[in-house]
């Protein structure tokens, strides 16, 4: 962890961790009620569920462990809760009072339970609207969270980068899966999905960093729905919750003086944009790929764009569209606007609701850099990474991650076989974050307890 922190910096990364927060099956007072009682609990070896007492776990692990894990390893930039279960709300607020004892401006995400977050989580899926209210969409790239051996589709990079440009239209981060193998190497399937990302960033960035939602997240290419019904393309063979398909479209960012249209997988090189209005003030619209403008036209029916040849570089491009007057009010666009989304443990309280830790303008704050930074990467690593799918020679279903209660593996079984011979002998820290920064992501989380409850740092909290 240590290694990570330090090569996090240097490359000018925030950094994070991950942490399993309401699940730990090497515990025996962590029970949980998620689908059903005892539903995500260690059944196996502590099968008594009335008999666990949470606090008990909370006192003896979860707050040692914060402890060490915000006061060795220098500036933590946030907190990556996962799974809060039958954590209540004192132990909420109680754990969110720890951490800002020891680190202030150290963020942390809905997943803390009870409302005490400060951003909300989308899992596996896109939202469908804008919200101004910080969100983040975290996504895998293949199919599970964590190295799967038998992992062999990955989304492919036209369909990632419409992902982040859809998330980033309606306000919210791009929280990408990495999952390295037992000895530390990153999946060879992860690399051209990697590579896009920092080939598109580097040259169309500037609509995604600092920026914030425009008027509308977007709109339907104009003659999609009558001339290319027929013309779908089903690019997302990674089964989840974010949209299988491509469709000609467009999406709005804004920043400063300018409304960004990124034009996603349309073959037409003029078109209109119908979501821009006669009263609106433009001055100008250029090509972010050439800096050379764009023949323009505003009428009552909207933005019309006559270009001579569409950009051929990527099937997702840019332009720009410059206005005389400021697009933005200020960094943020107010907390209590836009519709609710993600969990339904997430909201932002009023000022007025006295156990609300925190007032809004001091959230606000916190929450700027992490608002700007729009693109992270999450590096969901483990002991079970070793087995990468695999248990006593069989293909396991389901999610790496969760090894240990699929298989039911004893605890003591799973110490032997999997936490003792851990040896990740080809991790290099600063290889990864280079491949994070060239992919120009700007933030970093990396596991620092998953819900086997094995501690990937040294901690007195674990034996």
């Amino acid at each position: 962890m240590k290694e990570l922190a330090e090569a996090c910096r240097r490359e000018g990364l925030k950094f994070g961790f991950y942490y399993s927060l309401g699940r730990d099956w090497e515990d025996p007072d962590v029970p949980t009620n998620w689908p059903v009682k005892a539903g995500r609990s260690n059944t196996w070896d502590y099968p008594d569920e009335d008999a666990k007492k949470l606090p008990a776990y909370i006192e003896r692990k979860v707050k040692p462990q914060l402890r060490e894990l915000l006061t060795h390893y220098g500036p933590i930039d946030f907190l990556w809760f996962d799974t809060p279960e039958l954590v209540t709300r004192e132990q909420s607020l109680e754990i969110r009072k720890l951490i800002h004892s020891l680190q202030p401006q150290c963020l942390i995400n809905s997943r803390i339970g009870n409302g005490m977050g400060d951003y909300s989580i989308v899992e596996q899926k896109l939202t469908g609207q804008i919200d101004n209210r910080p969100w983040e969409a975290c996504l895998t790239m293949g199919k599970n969270w964590c190295y799967n051996r038998y992992d062999t589709v990955y989304k492919k990079p036209d369909v990632m980068i419409r992902h982040l440009t859809d998330i980033v239209s309606k306000g919210g981060n791009l929280l990408l899966n990495v999952g390295p193998d037992g000895k530390g190497r990153f999946p060879a399937l992860a690399g051209p999905g990697l590579k896009a990302f920092g080939q598109w960033l580097a040259i169309y960035g500037e609509a995604i960093y600092g920026t914030r939602p425009w008027r509308t997240y977007g709109e339907n290419y104009d003659r999609h729905v009558q001339e290319e019904k027929n013309e779908k393309e089903f690019h997302d063979a990674v089964y989840d919750g974010t949209p299988q398909e491509i469709i000609p479209d467009f999406r709005y960012t804004q920043k400063g003086h300018a409304v960004y249209v990124i034009v996603r997988h349309v073959k037409a090189a003029s078109f209109l944009l119908s979501s821009f209005y006669p009263s609106d003030n433009i001055v100008s619209v250029e090509s972010i790929d050439t800096r050379q403008p764009v023949r323009w036209k505003l009428t009552d029916r909207g933005l019309q764009i006559e270009q001579d040849t569409a950009p051929q570089r990527f099937p997702v491009y840019v332009l720009k569209v410059n206005m005389d007057h400021e697009t933005t009010s200020g960094d943020e666009q107010g907390l209590e606007t836009g519709t609710a989304s993600a969990e339904e443990d997430y909201a932002i309280r009023k000022q007025t609701e006295s156990w609300w830790p925190q007032s809004m303008e001091n959230h606000d704050k916190r929450m700027a850099w992490w608002r700007k930074a729009r693109f992270g990467c999450f590096v969901h690593w483990g002991v079970y990474a070793q087995a990468g799918g695999t248990w006593k020679v069989k293909h396991t279903l389901g999610y790496s991650e969760h090894l240990m209660r699929q298989q039911r593996i004893p605890l003591q079984e799973y110490t032997d076989s999997l936490i003792r011979p851990f040896n990740p002998t080809a991790f290099d820290a600063d290889q990864w974050m280079k491949l994070a920064r060239d992919a120009g992501m700007r933030y970093f989380i990396i596991t620092a307890k998953h819900h086997d409850g094995f501690a990937m740092f040294p901690s007195d909290a674990y034996p």
